[in-house]
């Protein structure tokens, strides 16, 4: 089974990624794999560029393939999977695998307020 996390920004992405990352070699004795394909940092931003790209889903069908066989559960998280552009390349790459999507969300005022905020303390809005 693969565990597809879309990230949306400022749910809890990076503490669960982080979590994850940092636990990857304990997960496998609980039946999770937080797989090493496409890792950048501790998120799978790589997957979602190389499904974008369409040029090398061969290579990352090859490495799902992989990856199933291992009879483990397989994580991947990153933001980036919602900006991919033919999600039917997903699809290609999973072949019959059983997989579930899995997304936080927020109320959407409670969203903006924090997203502006992190705006502000990181300089890109300026308050005056």
């Amino acid at each position: 089974m693969f565990y597809i996390h879309l990230g949306l920004n400022k749910t809890g992405t990076s503490a669960i990624q982080d979590f994850l990352y940092l636990n990857r070699d304990r997960l496998p004795q609980h039946g999770f794999v937080y797989s090493e394909v496409g890792l950048c940092d501790a998120a799978h931003h790589g997957i979602a560029h190389l499904l974008n790209g369409g040029e090398a889903l061969d290579e990352l069908e090859s490495c799902f393939r992989k990856l199933k066989s291992s009879k483990k559960n397989i994580v991947i998280s990153s933001e980036a999977l919602l900006d991919v552009q033919r999600p039917e390349h997903l699809r290609e790459v999973l072949g019959n695998a059983d997989a579930r999507v899995i997304i936080y969300l927020r109320n959407p005022i409670e969203h903006v307020i924090s997203w502006w905020q992190e705006d502000i303390k990181s300089g890109i809005v300026a308050c005056n």
